[in-house]
Formats: structure tokens, C-alpha cells, sequence
């Protein structure tokens, strides 16, 4: 498995959004927020093959959740 080849969905409690990105850009961004001490509150929520399916699954969670908090 190499990183570079999957994505993420992702969301952000603090800013209440949801988000996709490639998996090593998720996992580098978080461990820069862990060795700065900096709160990271980007939430994977799930990994897919294709951007096009990170896409798909955030537009469908988005539509099941009416208030997310």
C-alpha cells in the first residue's frame, strides 16, 4: 500500500466542514499539529482508492447530517 495512492475524508470539528485530501498530506499534516503542539481537530472519517469517492461519501454524510455540532 503506498499513501500517495489513497484519500481521505475528513472533518473539522472546530470549523464544522467537511474535507477531502490525499492520505499522506492528512497523516503529515497531522503529525507537524502533534510535534508543534498544535491542536489538530481534523477527523479522518474514512479512506477511498479515488478523490471522486471521498467526494461522494462527504456529499452523502452531509446529507444525513441536518446539524452537525
Amino acid at each position: 500500500m503506498n499513501i500517495n495512492d489513497y484519500y481521505v475524508a475528513e472533518y473539522s470539528c472546530s470549523q464544522k466542514e467537511f474535507h477531502w485530501d490525499k492520505l499522506s498530506a492528512s497523516l503529515e499534516r497531522n503529525k507537524n499539529s502533534c510535534l508543534n503542539g498544535q491542536k489538530n481537530d481534523w477527523i479522518i472519517i474514512g479512506i477511498f482508492k479515488t478523490i471522486d469517492e471521498a467526494i461522494t461519501f462527504n456529499n452523502e454524510i452531509k446529507t444525513k447530517i441536518k446539524n452537525v455540532k
